[in-house]
């Protein structure tokens, strides 16, 4: 018996104007899958993230989830389907403290004060950082603890599928590798859907279960993270000195 995905985009159009940014993109995400999405700088790749919940808009094309189409329900319905975002750029509240900010990724989702409690906590661990600046202005943060409050502020809705938007952009190497290993400790402890867009693709296909390649709003390239890893062109194109995006 095959059970649907968890996501499964079919068609997916979408555009700024007349640009036409995605073309007709089919991506299936299975429960409890990490997904990786690379390509080269304006390929698309936020886009379809973006689209995901609503801003901008699908032109064409469907999005299901749990079997569900949600490709008209307004964004804030969506974050209340346990669809969370870590934005690129990571988007904190600078001016209010980690705790408040965590507070905030709370707020997008209904369960009891012992859930929230839990789920903080799950945080904390994944992230000891963030504790010790609790009371911090977020603004005062470095890059790292904002990318990793960005992603906690992201997983205090309690989230069944996670969108993550270049997690580990302009991170050092040692701080990147601690969010990578916390994406892999919630898809593997707590069965956590991941869908990353990734400028380190290497990173990215070895942290992924399947990936695909997105050039000029289209999909061009599917598979496991070890085949694409393999693939000349992939190879060339973005793990031998080619671009990132």
């Amino acid at each position: 018996m095959t059970t649907s995905p968890l996501l499964a985009i079919q068609g997916l159009r979408a555009a700024y104007g007349k640009i036409e940014a995605l073309k007709g993109v089919d991506v299936a995400i299975n429960a409890g899958e990490i997904v990786a999405l690379i390509g080269a700088n304006g390929a698309g790749k936020s886009t379809l993230m973006m689209t995901i919940f609503g801003k901008p808009r699908a032109r064409a094309g469907q999005i299901l989830y749990e079997g569900r189409d949600i490709t008209d329900v307004p964004t804030h319905e969506i974050a209340h389907l346990r669809i969370a975002q870590s934005p690129e750029g990571r988007r904190i509240f600078p001016r209010m403290s980690v705790a408040e900010n965590l507070q905030m990724g709370a707020d997008a989702t209904e369960c009891t004060e012992a859930e929230r409690e839990a789920t903080l906590q799950r945080v904390f661990t994944l992230f000891p950082r963030l504790k010790e600046r609790y009371d911090q202005r977020g603004g005062t943060l470095s890059g790292g603890e904002q990318q990793m409050l960005a992603i906690g502020r992201a997983l205090m809705s309690r989230p069944r599928l996670l969108l993550l938007d270049e997690p580990s952009l302009g991170l050092a190497p040692l701080i990147a590798r601690q969010i990578f290993d916390a994406i892999r400790t919630l898809n593997r402890q707590d069965g956590l859907t991941v869908l990353i867009v990734e400028q380190n693709a290497n990173h990215a296909l070895k942290l992924a279960h399947r990936g695909y390649v997105m050039v000029n709003g289209l999909i061009t390239l599917a598979g496991t993270g070890a085949e694409l890893l393999q693939r000349p062109e992939i190879r060339a194109a973005y793990l031998e000195g080619g671009r990132h995006g």
